[in-house]
């Protein structure tokens, strides 16, 4: 995982700063926000050559496109040296305080916390993510509009289902150059996406946007480099739910897209380098469209108070149709035109699909309030993250003190209204839960995550406030004083991590009273989820590595049919076995005869002429049977699929004619197909 890290940080950094430094932004921005462009600009050639027919790989998708935006970039510094800036950017040392304070939260909360570097969450999505991942890999196929398990020239004849559709993929695109340039283990090469992203990018993005929003105070962006790595809900419980590797990827880069946003806003309304500003709005709105869509709503929302804000703020009439119209009435005509459209978004095809998705509500309206009260805003739900108080406290004193601010009073809205979808989704199950979320999937951690995200600036204010005051009440103003406003300062920012972070808290004369902090509950959960020996795992331990002797045994490519219920549909994507069958549901429509004759009859190859031109038709040689005995238990079961689905392969042992063993392990089994 270690050796994988600096190229996922060379892959999301390295393009996107030199596009920024293209564009004349600061440096500092360019590489707080580098992610963003990077990510826009492998989405659109993933998309690009898979309709030209090109192969997308480390040269085509990566090293090109950066030498030519470097040499752009150098070209432009060197013809205009002195280079018009959007500001006077972030200080190197807040900068490199954010990347220290980032990444060793991250090691600490996250990577020192897995059971193995290689370790993977056998949960749901994770299915679609690892086989889209060494999909791209396989096929050089880096599409978001067509994505499959299946899109290498060899896969696509042998496919048991129909093909596949849009899937955001940029996630998946970033993985496979890791995994390309690196060398590393698709497993290994997961978790440090996943760490770059949670550690690095938030953080960079969030100080970024913090410096947008309240300019060049150095405690306010010392502050955000902490609280933004603070929160257990996002970017900490993400990693270990769902797992939503692409939503969580999405929500990191928010922030940088929100930096790009208010700057856009602020241009148009000066009207300065309004074309620049639109062109780089709508890179973010391809990057996060392709890390997962539903992040461009969740931007609109950010930002949807402040462009009211900015609107009334600008100038007391607008001239509309020859008609004056006072600002404060295009402020409501602007918020009521957004609500319009939200609602014909709701009622648009677009939706309709998320519709089937129900998360049915986890707490009572008072367990609701109470859980956004104390920041452990999905409280009750799988996570079961409680309270931190501390952290709490820091976003109450951030909204009073953004109470007084004018310029300020929509990050306390923006904060309301998405408190109030997190309630609405947590405490009720009827149609509003749906207009308001469902763009969500109705998913309550990505409701709370949201929640998370948008307290930021304001715990930001609260413990910049707070360090404000210890320094007033505790810096002398004598020369001869010990402490400094720096030591004060520093100290109290200490003492925020280390409680913060505390895996809980003992009562001093109490033996056995303790108070379990959140980042207890979220050590318990990653250690259960990411834990090969878990009883959610269906790929156990044995099994993988019986898989590993099963690849050297048989020629390389070679097709494998399988029980995608025993555990072997993560074969494809761990360890790159090519199993007929990578998913365990969706049989129903779309599938092929060869498939359906294989799942239920390929047993009776010996006599069935039909079921040997379907394996035939495959190119299959190869049979692996895994121990099924844990389905019930394991993540898979939530698919309901019968066992009786794949009785065909489930029902062959030692003595079916057609079939013989080549390896033996327990349960275990390798068969030849004998024809």
């Amino acid at each position: 995982m270690l050796a994988a890290i600096p190229f996922v940080v060379a892959i999301l950094y390295l393009p996107g700063y030199f596009g920024f430094r293209l564009f004349g932004i600061s440096r500092s921005y360019s590489v707080a926000i580098a992610p963003i462009l990077s990510v826009a600009l492998y989405a659109a050639l993933g998309n690009l050559y898979s309709a030209l027919g090109i192969w997308s790989g480390v040269m085509s998708v990566f090293v090109v496109p950066m030498l030519l935006l470097a040499v752009l970039a150098l070209a432009r510094l060197l013809r205009r040296r002195r280079q018009h800036e959007i500001d006077k950017g972030i200080p190197l040392g807040v900068m490199a305080l954010t990347a220290c304070v980032g990444l060793a939260a991250g090691a600490y909360i996250f990577v020192l916390k897995l059971p193995r570097t290689d370790a993977i969450f056998q949960g749901w999505d994770n299915i679609t993510h690892l086989n889209l991942v060494r999909s791209f890999i396989d096929s050089g196929k880096w599409t978001s509009l067509h994505s499959s398990s299946y899109l290498s020239a060899a896969d696509v004849s042998i496919r048991p289902i129909g093909a596949g559709g849009f899937y955001p993929a940029a996630w998946h695109e970033v993985c496979a150059l890791a995994v390309l340039m690196s060398g590393a283990s698709l497993a290994k090469v997961v978790n440090a996406v996943n760490y770059i992203f949670a550690a690095l990018v938030y953080p960079l993005g969030a100080v970024c946007a913090i410096r947008t929003i309240f300019g060049h105070d150095k405690r306010i962006l010392c502050a955000a480099a902490l609280i933004s790595v603070s929160f257990a809900q996002f970017p900490w419980v993400m990693i270990d739910f769902g797992p939503l590797y692409p939503n969580l990827a999405a929500f990191c880069a928010v922030p940088a897209a929100f930096t790009i946003t208010y700057i856009c806003i602020d241009n148009l309304f000066s009207g300065h380098r309004q074309l620049q500003s639109v062109f780089l709005l709508l890179v973010s709105i391809v990057a996060l469209g392709f890390l997962q869509p539903n992040a461009v709503f969740f931007l609109a929302i950010l930002i949807y108070f402040h462009l009211g804000y900015r609107i009334w703020s600008h100038r007391k009439t607008y001239s509309i149709a020859g008609h004056a119209v006072s600002s404060l009435a295009c402020m409501n005509i602007y918020y009521l035109l957004c609500i319009a459209a939200w609602i014909a978004i709701y009622f648009s095809p677009i939706v309709a699909p998320l519709l089937e998705y129900r998360w049915a509500s986890y707490a009572n309206a008072w367990q609701a309030i109470i859980n956004i009260a104390t920041v452990g805003y999905g409280y009750g739900f799988a996570q079961n993250t409680p309270a931190q108080l501390l952290l709490a406290l820091m976003v109450v004193i951030g909204i009073l003190e953004a109470l007084k601010n004018q310029r300020h009073q929509w990050l306390v809205q923006t904060y309301i209204l998405v408190c109030i979808m997190c309630f609405i989704d947590a405490a009720s199950d009827g149609n509003l839960k749906f207009v308001l979320c469902a763009i969500w999937y109705v998913d309550p951690s990505r409701l709370a995550s949201m929640c998370a995200v948008a307290a930021v600036p304001l715990a930001t204010l609260g413990l910049s406030d707070t360090i404000a005051w210890f320094q007033r009440k505790l810096v002398s103003t004598d020369r001869g004083s010990a402490l400094t406003f720096r030591t004060v300062g520093a100290g109290i920012f200490v003492c925020f991590a280390v409680l913060n972070y505390a895996r809980f808290y003992s009562i001093p004369g109490w033996e056995h009273a303790r108070i379990t902090a959140a980042f207890t509950a979220y050590d318990n959960n990653l250690q259960g989820f990411y834990n090969i020996s878990s009883r959610f795992a269906a790929l156990t331990q044995e099994e993988q590595d019986f898989a590993e002797k099963v690849l050297e045994t048989i020629p390389e490519g070679s097709v494998v049919i399988n029980n995608p219920g025993d555990g072997s549909l993560l074969l494809y994507g761990v360890d790159g076995m090519r199993c007929y069958y990578r998913t365990a549901s969706g049989y129903e429509e779309g599938e092929t005869g060869e498939s359906k004759l294989i799942r239920m009859d390929l047993k009776d190859i010996e006599t069935n002429e039909a079921v040997r031109a379907a394996v035939n038709e495959i190119g299959a040689k190869y049979v692996l049977v895994l121990d099924a005995s844990n389905f019930k238990e394991s993540f898979l079961s939530i698919t309901r699929t019968p066992e009786s689905a794949f009785c065909g392969i489930t029902e062959i042992n030692d003595d079916t004619p057609g079939f013989k063993v080549v390896l033996a392990e327990g349960s275990m089994r390798l068969y030849e197909i004998v024809q």
